[in-house]
């Protein structure tokens, strides 16, 4: 009698492996990653922990987003008991430009490592594209797959997607798995499988940045409290400090706070280190 309870346990565990180890296709995991990066415009202000051996420069970081083509950025710290604005951004359409007198600024392209984006996409085949352009998925991720018949339809499975485990919870993985002897590990990216959130992404440039503590806001929209950039034995760790929601009409009126730029925190010791952050990653 037993022995008979023990195999109808077993056997119950058996018929919920297969359950449990099935994957969605990619474009229905892109798809409710990007329903949950909210909708409208964003007030998001971060907290930028640049740390050295020797000290900790805080820097202060406003950002206004729309989308991942749409944002805008003014990057502050405290000073003598008084803020002060370093430098102030506009990203549009893959380009950076400097806020207020554009002809004072460089009009730079942005590449893959401009990382903030990767948590604003609203439009799950601009994210598809972005992973196929660095190789973490195949093409066939953009294509349009309609089920006329559930009977019918036959599931496939995906050789750039799997199940993977990352700061302590289960994920889809997007990208090769990194060979045990491999120096330099391929790009990937990992989105929570529970909540459909991008808990980390390696860039082919071998940066990582990592997320965690997410938390929900106004418009649908899931944001990390904490995210750590990691490139070449180094690390920023970015802190959430409020998310608003604001109306559209308000968009074009944020380049008012626009100052000019100062060079009082050029002598703090981390500085350099930050210097090297805004210049590849923001």
């Amino acid at each position: 009698m037993r022995s008979f309870f023990y195999f109808q346990i077993l056997f119950s565990i058996l018929l919920c492996l297969p359950s449990l180890a099935f994957i969605p296709p990619a474009a229905m995991i892109l798809q409710r990653t990007a329903e949950n990066n909210g909708q409208g415009i964003y007030l998001i202000e971060l907290e930028v922990l640049v740390q050295t051996p020797t000290d900790t420069l805080a820097l202060k970081e406003t950002w206004l987003v729309e989308n991942e083509n749409s944002m805008k950025l003014l990057v502050s710290t405290n000073k003598d008991n008084r803020d002060v604005l370093l430098f102030s951004n506009s990203y549009r359409n893959g380009h950076r430009q400097p806020l207020g007198d554009r002809t004072k600024g460089e009009d730079k392209k942005l590449d893959d490592e401009f990382i903030e984006k990767y948590f604003h996409f609203r439009n799950s085949h601009n994210m598809a594209e972005n992973l196929v352009q660095m190789r973490i998925a195949l093409p066939e991720v953009l294509e349009k797959k309609k089920i006329v018949n559930l009977k019918n339809y036959s599931y496939r499975s995906e050789d750039f997607l799997r199940l993977s485990r990352t700061g302590g919870v289960v994920t889809y993985a997007f990208g090769s798995a990194s060979p045990a002897l491999e120096e330099a590990a391929p790009p990937g990216l990992w989105i929570e499988q529970d909540q459909f959130v991008l808990r980390k992404i390696r860039l082919p440039s071998q940066v990582e940045i990592s997320a965690d503590k997410h938390s929900a806001f106004s418009r649908g929209l899931i944001f990390p409290k904490v995210r750590l950039v990691r490139w070449e034995n180094k690390q920023i760790q970015i802190n959430t400090l409020s998310v608003v929601s604001k109306a559209r009409d308000f968009f074009p009126n944020f380049g008012a706070k626009v100052v000019s730029k100062s060079d009082l925190i050029t002598t703090h010791p981390a500085w350099f280190l930050a210097e090297e952050f805004y210049k590849r990653f923001r």
